[in-house]
């Protein structure tokens, strides 16, 4: 965690040990202090319990008379009194952050992540589950790849999502593809869905053709230029702008009442095939 947010974050067990020490190191030294300045002037002892319950009762906030007869004791109670706001305001904080804002799991990203949890499941359209795709899972020497394939579902789309929505499930798919189905039909106006896109995606195909006579002048000049759209990032560019531009369409028309909002909390996840 980083640390600009750490106060925020819940008090570990060993800061309440540490609370604990701090103050009945602070009643003792409080105490000693009175009990020495007693020795030398007289005047009113302090019990060493009313020192130890004074400094806890400073810490949550319920504090009782001042129990400090010298100059020495005042002094480190002022300084207890600033170490305790201090504690108290971050726990404060931490208390209100994880009131207001819900606790949310890591996402899965690969494969391999997939392998590691426990009781989870995964599966494919069976749409896509054809030709070069099979050949790529069954052919396929990577150990987790062929794991990952032993266990693999082959779906309807709509049922496949709602797995995924019942969560503790992934779907393998295409990522613009589904990008477009979840831009469609599980997004809400305010942009939300109940489905998490994973980053890190896999290449199946190496490669796509485009068919034209055979001999014909222009073939290289048009792979050319589509490799130097490829390498410039047009062409993920503008498929992703399309998907963006599709998913405002989608707002603007859930807006209007044409959509029903979702409210769904991200319980799968969805693996991409690029």
């Amino acid at each position: 965690m980083v640390h600009y947010v750490s106060h925020a974050m819940p008090p570990p067990g060993e800061l309440w040990f540490a609370l604990l020490v701090s103050v009945m190191v602070w009643g003792t030294i409080l105490w000693l202090l009175q009990r020495t300045w007693w020795w030398l002037t007289g005047g009113r002892k302090v019990r060493y319990s009313t020192s130890l319950l004074y400094g806890w009762g400073v810490l949550v906030e319920q504090a009782c008379t001042d129990p400090s007869v010298s100059i020495s004791a005042q002094v480190l109670l002022g300084w207890w009194l600033l170490f305790c706001l201090v504690i108290t305001t971050g726990f404060r904080s931490s208390l209100i952050a994880h009131l207001t804002v819900q606790e949310k799991s890591r996402p899965l990203e690969t494969l391999e992540e997939l392998l590691e949890q426990d009781n989870w499941n995964w599966g494919t359209e069976s749409s896509l589950f054809k030709g070069s795709v099979v050949e790529y899972f069954t052919t396929h020497e990577d150990a987790v790849v062929r794991e990952i394939t032993k266990k693999m579902e082959v779906l309807d789309p709509k049922e496949a999502l709602q797995k995924v929505l019942a969560g503790r499930y992934s779907l393998i798919a295409f990522k613009y593809v589904i990008s477009e189905v979840i831009a469609i039909h599980f997004t809400d106006s305010r942009g939300q869905t109940p489905f998490y896109i994973s980053n890190q995606g896999f290449y199946v195909l190496p490669v796509l053709g485009w068919g034209f006579r055979k001999g014909s002048p222009y073939t290289s000049r048009f792979n050319q230029q589509m490799l130097r759209l490829e390498a410039a990032g047009l062409t993920s560019y503008w498929t992703d702008d399309v998907i963006a531009t599709l998913e405002r369409k989608t707002r603007a028309a859930a807006s209007l009442g044409l959509q029903a909002g979702l409210g769904h909390t991200v319980h799968g996840s969805a693996l991409i095939i690029s």
